[in-house]
């Protein structure tokens, strides 16, 4: 919902995309996108884009929650993450 990016990770290579690779793709995006707004009555900043080159992220990155387990839970407690998506989705099962 937030269109400046996620939890307390704020900026452009934080907001929500969906890349497609067709006008098929695009549609089902665009439907699945309304349903949701529809269903959680709130708008969804998600921006569709078309596919484009991807890169790895540095290696520090890959498989992050892994190699620093510690740091990974204060993060997801610090920024309200889990408190957020239980208040939008429900608790997990």
């Amino acid at each position: 919902f937030d269109k400046e990016g996620q939890f307390c990770d704020k900026g452009f290579p934080y907001t929500a995309n969906i890349f497609f690779i067709n006008q098929t793709q695009k549609e089902k995006a665009e439907r699945t996108k309304l349903q949701l707004e529809q269903s959680l009555q709130n708008k969804i900043e998600v921006t569709l884009i078309p596919e484009t080159t991807f890169y790895d992220a540095e290696e520090y990155h890959q498989n992050y929650k892994s190699k620093n387990a510690t740091r990974y839970q204060f993060y997801r407690w610090n920024c309200g993450r889990d408190a957020r998506l239980e208040a939008v989705w429900g608790q997990r099962e």
